[in-house]
């Protein structure tokens, strides 16, 4: 005996994530959830990268390289454009998002703590459960309009004061973009949508 459909009575091909009704292709929607994620071990490559993104910018314009910044800048556009204090804020803001975007699984040893990559699955849902996912959607939406109006508008501010000493507003765009996952769960645990 197979499983019928709960719409139209034809064979079921999946059940709704939520309230488990059977469902045919045709009555099917997938969503991807952000509170259904798969962890995988391949994040170590995310941790390197934040850190050097953190630490880079201020150790190669402070450390290696001084005063270069400021000699070339002052060749090429006659005064200093603050590019030093523009490049070392966004590598800050952008390196601490990359550490907030890695998940870590501890251990009772700290050599066997796991460094995660965290991704939300997608999953079957029929058309009344459609709903609960779609919060979530806007919420993502919403967010990446905030990245984007913010990198857009620390471009702006970059390009109208003639300065780069703005370019960290570019980067909390990006920032703003790289954990809205962890955004849309901590508004959604806020407002009670989540058990996160």
């Amino acid at each position: 005996m197979s499983l019928r459909c709960v719409n139209d009575g034809d064979d079921a091909t999946g059940v709704c994530g939520v309230c488990g009704s059977p469902l045919c292709t045709a009555c099917q929607s997938e969503r991807r959830d952000s509170r259904l994620a798969t962890y995988t071990s391949g994040a170590g490559l995310r941790l390197a990268l934040a850190v050097a993104v953190l630490v880079g910018p201020f150790l190669l314009l402070n450390v290696v390289f001084p005063n270069a910044v400021l000699i070339g800048s002052r060749a090429l556009f006659g005064r200093s454009l603050f590019l030093k204090a523009g490049l070392v804020n966004s590598g800050y803001v952008l390196g601490l998002a990359l550490l907030f975007s890695v998940w870590y699984r501890p251990h009772d040893s700290l050599l066997n703590v796991r460094v995660l990559d965290r991704e939300g699955t997608a999953r079957i849902l029929c058309e009344d459960c459609v709903g609960d996912v779609q919060s979530q959607r806007v919420l993502h939406l919403g967010v990446q309009l905030v990245a984007g109006l913010l990198a857009l508008g620390g471009v702006y501010l970059v390009f109208t004061s003639g300065l780069a000493d703005d370019l960290w507003v570019v980067a909390l765009g990006g920032a703003v973009y790289v954990v809205r996952d962890e955004i849309v769960l901590g508004i959604g645990a806020l407002t009670g949508e989540t058990d996160a």
